[in-house]
């Protein structure tokens, strides 16, 4: 009994070893890992103004996912930190009695919940 040893070329066609037809080699595909340097970035960020029409189109179809079951809307989006610095300024500036060194307290608490509000935000979504 032999052993039939076959060879298949790029098209999945059987080739026999011994045969004077030597197969094709297929392309082959080779995926890297990418490279860890930022040197490639400010390429990438030229780029990017060529898709700007592709990032305003996601821009405005996540703001209208994200909004559409709020009865307020995007306004959620602006009311939600000025209630959040009105609620802080009364218990801190009025019952607690916080100083802010002459800076009135609403402005004080507002610059601070911004970047916190922005930091909250981007954690919530990675």
């Amino acid at each position: 009994m032999s052993t039939d040893t076959r060879v298949f070329d790029h098209a999945g066609r059987a080739v026999e070893l011994g045969s004077t037809h030597t197969p094709r080699r297929a392309h082959s595909i080779v995926i890297r890992p990418g490279n860890a340097s930022w040197l490639g970035a400010v390429e990438h960020l030229a780029r990017l103004p060529e898709y700007s029409d592709l990032l305003h189109t996601l821009t405005v179809h996540r703001i209208n996912v994200r909004y559409r079951q709020t009865a307020l809307g995007v306004m959620w989006a602006v009311l939600q930190p000025l209630l959040m610095m009105l609620i802080f300024t009364g218990v801190f500036s009025v019952l607690a009695r916080m100083p802010s060194d002459g800076v009135p307290y609403a402005l004080f608490a507002y610059t601070a919940l911004l970047p916190w509000t922005f930091f909250g935000y981007g954690m919530r979504f990675v």
